[in-house]
């Protein structure tokens, strides 16, 4: 998109989105030549605003008003801020982190650094919480509720606990459920639930485990069960109420429609499925977000994970209207941060 643009047409587009951010008003040719180092005079800017107006990189809200940048020209300046590097804040909140860090579950240290980035942007933050298929499994215990129903607690390595009521044909007695998860947790310590999924018939065949007896074979059956993966969509918010401050979302029915989305969920999930390198921040501007009551928005996020593999997503919804730079240091020195826990 921008090799569209001439390198002077790109530097004063740039500009342009920079003054626009920073006083919410559309700009003009005179606000531009005012701007230090501007070299052109008002006339010359005119035009450069006129041609960038006529292929969409600015919009005249007014016949007689200046010009607002687009979702196109926003995505120009997001790719150049993007290309930098960060700063000093990024150190400071590793600081303000980790000494907390030990005292916290999975869920709790999502909602924590959630917190913290929604006061420092003045921005919603939200994550999707981690991805049961890459979690990495610690251990599998059984606990009889009746003769032949049995509970399944599966606990994995990032503390996350996930428990299912399963019926079975044989009757169990709770000693032996203890010395079942006992074998079952040696045999799976260390393999992802996906693992386990997708390798579950080779398991079935394994020697190993014919050798454990019937019983084994049904206690397998039963942590299949319980690791059944559904197509769950969770995602954890913070900072809502920031929004309400928002010069773009002041009509009410905007935020009671943009919180109505927020609550279902799914569909905003969709736009955090981005594939990128772990703690790479990524963002999505307006209509790219692909959900009407959005495109006053934009979306800047990153993956976190382990050893490679990705857990789920954490991110900010601001204004378009935002700086895109300090945003984009944030969210991946706090999906770092989340990374960092779950190795």
């Amino acid at each position: 998109m921008a090799g569209d643009l001439e390198k002077r047409e790109k530097e004063y587009l740039i500009r342009i989105v920079e003054e626009y951010i920073r006083t919410g008003e559309p700009v003009s040719s005179r606000q531009v030549s005012n701007i230090y180092g501007v070299d052109l005079s008002s006339a010359s800017i005119r035009n450069i605003m006129l041609a960038l107006t006529e292929r969409n990189f600015l919009e005249q809200p007014h016949t007689s008003s200046g010009r607002v940048p687009s979702d196109k020209a926003y995505r120009v300046y997001v790719d150049d801020q993007f290309s930098r590097t960060g700063g000093k804040e990024k150190e400071e909140w590793k600081d303000r982190f980790f000494s907390e860090k030990e005292t916290l579950n999975a869920t709790n240290v999502l909602k924590e650094n959630l917190k913290m980035l929604s006061d420092a942007t003045h921005c919603a933050s939200l994550a999707s919480e981690p991805d049961a298929r890459f979690q990495v499994l610690k251990s599998v215990e059984f606990f009889q509720l009746s003769e032949k129903q049995v509970l399944v607690v599966v606990i994995t390595e990032a503390g996350i606990v996930k428990s299912h009521q399963v019926s079975w044909l044989s009757p169990f007695d709770q000693l032996a459920l203890e010395n079942l998860g006992k074998n079952l947790t040696d045999f799976l310590r260390g393999k992802t639930v996906q693992d386990f999924q997708t390798g579950f018939l080779k398991i079935l065949a394994d020697e190993k485990m014919a050798k454990e007896g019937e019983q084994f074979t049904q206690a397998v059956h039963m942590g299949k069960k319980a690791l059944a993966l559904e197509n769950e969509t969770t995602l954890i918010f913070q900072g809502r109420n920031y929004m309400l401050a928002w010069p773009e979302l002041k009509k009410q029915s905007n935020i009671t429609a943009i919180y109505q989305e927020m609550e279902s969920g799914s569909e905003l999930f969709q736009a955090l499925q981005q594939e990128e390198d772990l703690n790479r921040a990524y963002c999505k501007i307006g209509q790219e977000i692909n959900l009407e009551n959005f495109s006053n928005c934009s979306l800047v996020a990153a993956n976190y994970g382990s050893q490679k593999a990705k857990l789920g997503t954490i991110g900010i919804l601001g204004p378009k209207r935002m700086n895109y730079f300090r945003m984009a240091n944030l969210v991946e020195t706090v999906s770092k941060i989340v990374s960092s826990y779950f190795r």
